[in-house]
């Protein structure tokens, strides 16, 4: 169904840039789509208004109900923050996201984001995933730097400003530990 509004709206020379979508499996069993547009030149705007528009048209062929059709105007972070609450547990009567990951009938990818907007802000699961493996790494490195070499955040702090390199403060360390 939205293959068919989605070249619909092609057809008419339109382009929606759906930046994020997000499903969601309601606790009375039903599956529920949030979509999010870009909104904000004239032609976004058109193209997404037209998109929703074919969605309703296509409804009754596809077997769904009704589908909303206000639009909700927020700024990024406001956005986030209220899609990111359907995957809250005990938020109202919403799903955990742990059940709704479980659900048979929840598709394949619950988030989809564009690749035009992850390829524009270089935020990807996989960087995401380097950068925290990379944090828990420095984190052992500093616990080792502190404990076993005797130095206290600020010297190496003060270290790094000058440029000494976490090499150089690695093999300051052993020196200080060998006896």
């Amino acid at each position: 169904m939205h293959r068919d509004a989605y070249q619909r709206c092609r057809r008419e020379r339109l382009k929606p840039w759906l930046l994020v979508r997000v499903w969601e499996l309601q606790k009375r069993g039903v599956l529920h789509a949030h979509p999010v547009f870009a909104y904000s030149t004239l032609a976004e705007k058109r193209a997404a208004d037209s998109y929703i528009e074919h969605l309703d048209s296509l409804r009754d062929g596809y077997g769904f109900g009704y589908i909303e059709r206000k639009r909700r105007v927020s700024e990024p972070r406001a956005a986030a923050a209220y899609l990111s609450s359907y995957f809250v547990a005990g938020k109202r009567r919403k799903l955990s996201l742990r059940e709704s990951v479980q659900s048979q009938w929840m598709p394949h990818t619950i988030i989809h984001v564009s690749v035009r907007l992850t390829r524009s802000t270089g935020i990807t699961m996989r960087t995401l995933r380097l950068k925290r493996y990379l944090w828990v790494q420095l984190s052992v490195l500093l616990d080792y730097l502190r404990s076993d070499a005797g130095l206290s955040l600020p010297d190496i702090y003060r270290a790094h400003k000058a440029g000494v390199s976490m090499v150089s403060l690695l093999i300051f360390g052993a020196a200080c530990r060998a006896p």
